[in-house]
């Protein structure tokens, strides 16, 4: 196994290595090798003696593509034409399709609610158009910045004082 890697590493023109069918030990003991040679190596078939290892150099990877169809037990061919649609490449698209259903909704739901029953309603409604306006009898606090941290401030120190008052009362008692 380690002559085969090596010689895999230092062929240049060799892209991907793969062994026969094999038990899960040494396909384990052939992903450790390869992990430290700086490889890829992937398992593929189904469970058992039928698994077999499949090692890429890290300069040639192996695409979504390929692995996919190792994994389904095909052959890659890179020249074949997909016989269905990619969805992965259709979600990395940017364009925006047109969407048209097949059926018009609102024949359907006409049925249910009716021509008429919006545009009543749209009639009745009318907009509030003091949304969003607060009156400045609401804005009852007129001060500055400067002037409400001065009070908070204020505020902590004559806290501060009475707790000092008290705890100075409480140890004078307990004498």
């Amino acid at each position: 196994v380690l002559e085969q890697i090596s010689t895999f590493i230092n062929d240049a023109n060799a892209r991907k290595l793969t062994y026969e069918p094999m038990d899960k030990i040494h396909r384990s003991a052939i992903h450790e090798v390869v992990e430290n040679a700086g490889l890829l190596s992937y398992s593929f078939g189904t469970e058992g003696e039928s698994r077999y290892v499949m090692i890429f150099k890290k300069e040639f990877p192996p695409s979504e593509e390929e692995l996919a169809a190792y994994r389904r037990g095909e052959e890659y061919d890179p020249n074949a034409k997909k016989d269905e649609p990619d969805v992965e490449s259709d979600q990395g698209s940017d364009k925006v399709q047109d969407f048209k259903p097949s059926r018009d909704y609102r024949e359907k739901y006409m049925k249910i609610v009716g021509k008429e029953s919006g545009v009543e309603a749209a009639k009745i409604t009318v907009p509030n158009k003091n949304f969003g306006f607060v009156p400045s009898s609401n804005k009852r606090d007129q001060r500055s910045i400067e002037e409400t941290l001065n009070e908070i401030r204020s505020r902590k120190r004559s806290k501060k004082e009475n707790d000092d008052n008290s705890e100075k009362q409480d140890g004078s008692e307990q004498k």
